[in-house]
């Protein structure tokens, strides 16, 4: 009896409290892209319920990027998405969103500067819970 308990906790419960490997490891969500360097942090393990993220947007040197328009667009497969806009006077851009479902999420950044081409980066994420 005590055997099948081990077994079940090694092959069925730990297995499941690891996130899959193709999901964003939070310590590390760091993009560059041209002149862009774009680090991603939440304030804990994304989780169902409201999340805060920030956004630090530099250039290449750097230098804190403030004239940019951030817009965190977050979805889940098979679902409508949304969108919330965020504006900085530093360099750092940070929102709060309500992940309402646990599970994959898709979190694309869209940072939009006068006179420069628009870009996204797209993040996929688990909300696991709290």
């Amino acid at each position: 009896m005590r055997f099948s308990i081990v077994l079940f906790l090694l092959l069925g419960v730990l297995p499941s409290c690891t996130l899959p490997q193709h999901y964003e490891d939070f310590n590390v969500l760091h993009r560059e892209r041209g002149d862009y360097v774009l680090t991603l942090a939440p304030s804990t393990r994304p989780h169902l319920g409201k999340n805060r993220f920030r956004a630090t947007l530099t250039d290449s040197t750097g230098k804190a990027i403030t004239d940019a328009r951030i817009t965190f667009h977050y979805s889940m497969h098979g679902m409508r998405g949304a969108e919330k806009g965020a504006l900085t006077d530093d360099g750092v851009y940070e929102v709060e969103v309500d992940l309402v479902m646990g599970g994959e999420w898709t979190i694309s950044i869209e940072i939009e500067r006068p006179g420069i081409e628009k870009i996204r980066e797209k993040f996929i994420i688990d909300a696991g819970p709290y």
